[in-house]
């Protein structure tokens, strides 16, 4: 990893604390699950690149539901009676904590939907980063940043405002960068010259 794609990460680190606001209060306990999402999202291309010579896509893409679904039970089962909900009724936990029901009929074909669309995009994601760079899939990744301004302005009525704009850029830019420079290492060595660590 060379400087420009450092600095495209650190770019990306600064749109992220941008949009998170620190300094505003609305730093709150329950970013740590968010970067422990992100930590063991990037753990997971990490080992699907490591095991790409051994593994299909579909196996890669099994664990990972399967790891899902592990944890989820696991939730469930600690949490899911809802006992732990009094000692958190408000909070960034709170809906970790709250009782479990089971969905209303009338939810099954959504959910079902959800889980065709999610197991299709996890085999896609695995085959992408089976056979490709990290630096080169990640960028398209990107495209959920757009979705999920749509949805949460058809679903929620939100709409994103300019200090989210600032960070929204920042990460696109870092990523959209990254790609670029992807593409031009990879024109250089078509054409024969020595590339540098970008």
């Amino acid at each position: 990893v060379g400087p420009h794609r450092w600095g495209a990460v650190i770019a990306g680190l600064i749109g992220v604390f941008v949009m998170m606001r620190p300094n505003a209060g609305a730093l709150q306990p329950a970013v740590i699950l968010v970067l422990i999402s992100a930590a063991t999202y990037a753990g997971m291309h990490i080992m699907t690149r490591r095991m790409r010579d051994t593994e299909s896509a579909a196996t890669l893409s099994f664990y990972v539901h399967v790891g899902f679904i592990a944890s989820s039970l696991l939730m469930g089962l600690v949490f899911g009676n809802g006992a732990w909900a009094a000692s958190t009724q408000s909070g960034p936990f709170a809906f970790l904590f709250r009782a479990w029901i089971w969905p209303p009929l009338a939810d099954w074909p959504i959910l079902l939907t959800i889980g065709l669309v999610v197991t299709t995009g996890g085999l896609m994601i695995s085959q992408a980063y089976r056979l490709s760079e990290a630096a080169l899939v990640a960028p398209y990744e990107y495209i959920g940043i757009p979705m999920a301004i749509f949805w949460g302005l058809l679903v929620f009525g939100t709409w994103p405002d300019s200090i989210t704009w600032v960070g929204i850029v920042l990460i696109c830019g870092a990523g959209l960068y990254t790609l670029l420079r992807e593409g031009m290492a990879r024109r250089k060595i078509s054409q024969g010259t020595p590339q540098s660590s970008s």
